[in-house]
C-alpha cells in the first residue's frame, strides 16, 4: 500500500510540473505574439475621406507632389523601409461606373508611365511619343520626346525635342490638335486632343490621343 502511495505521489509531482510547464510555455508564447502585436511597426498612406487624396499640379510651371506616409508602432524602426506602389485598375473601373454608368466618354483614363508631361515654358510642354517609355534620362528625351506648345487659340503644335521623327496630321474632326479645359458638372479636366505620327526604329507609329487630367480650377491656374 505505501508503495503504491509513493507511485502515486511520484504520478501527481510530474503531472503537476508538466501542467505548470505548459502554463509557463502558453504564457510566453501568449506574450510574445502579445509583444509583435503591440510594436510592429505598420506603414500606411495618408489619405482624405474614401481613401482618396488630392494633388493638384499647374503646367505651367514646374511642381513637386508628395504623398504623405504613417509609420505606426511602439518603437520606431531601426531599418529602412522600401514601398512600392502598385496601380488598381478595379478602383478606377469603379469609379467610373459609379459616376458615369455607361457613358464612356466621360471615363478617367490613367495616362500611361510614358504620359509624364514636363512643362518646359509657360505654354510648352515635354512629354514621350507614343508609347515610348518614359525614363528620366536625357538621352531618353532626345530619343523619344516630343513638344506641345498650346498657343493661344489653344491649338497645339507637335514638334520633336530633339532627334525624333515627328509629323503633326491636321484636320482630324476627332483629334484636332487642341487643348480645352472641360467640364462635366461634377469634374473639371485639362484635355489634349492629339493626332501625330512619328519613327522609331525605321516604323512609323500613327497616333490618336487624348490626355486627360483632373484639376481643380480654384487652385489651379489655366495651364
Amino acid at each position: 500500500m505505501k508503495q503504491n502511495k509513493s507511485k502515486y505521489r511520484r504520478t501527481n509531482i510530474i503531472a503537476n510540473l508538466v501542467m505548470i510547464l505548459l502554463a509557463v510555455s502558453f504564457s510566453c508564447n501568449r506574450d510574445e505574439v502579445f509583444e509583435k502585436e503591440q510594436y510592429k511597426n505598420v506603414f500606411a498612406l495618408i489619405s482624405e475621406s474614401d481613401n482618396i487624396t488630392h494633388k493638384f499640379h499647374a503646367l505651367g510651371e514646374e511642381s513637386i507632389g508628395y504623398v504623405a506616409a504613417s509609420l505606426g508602432g511602439t518603437n520606431p524602426t531601426n531599418k529602412d523601409i522600401h514601398i512600392r506602389l502598385a496601380e488598381d485598375r478595379s478602383l478606377i473601373d469603379e469609379y467610373n461606373i459609379v459616376n458615369y454608368d455607361v457613358d464612356v466618354s466621360k471615363y478617367v483614363n490613367v495616362l500611361p508611365e510614358s504620359k509624364v508631361m514636363h512643362p518646359l515654358t509657360k505654354n510648352k510642354l515635354r512629354t514621350m511619343a507614343g508609347n515610348e517609355t518614359y525614363v528620366s534620362d536625357i538621352n531618353v528625351f532626345n530619343k523619344s520626346a516630343i513638344v506641345m506648345e498650346i498657343a493661344d487659340d489653344n491649338k497645339v503644335t507637335i514638334t520633336p525635342y530633339k532627334n525624333i521623327e515627328v509629323m503633326q496630321i491636321d484636320n482630324d474632326p476627332d483629334y484636332p490638335n487642341i487643348f480645352k479645359v472641360e467640364n462635366d458638372g461634377f469634374k473639371t479636366y485639362k484635355t489634349f486632343l492629339l493626332r501625330y505620327n512619328y519613327k522609331m526604329e525605321n516604323t512609323w507609329y500613327e497616333m490618336k490621343e487624348e490626355l486627360r487630367l483632373e484639376f481643380d480650377p480654384n487652385e489651379d491656374a489655366r495651364l
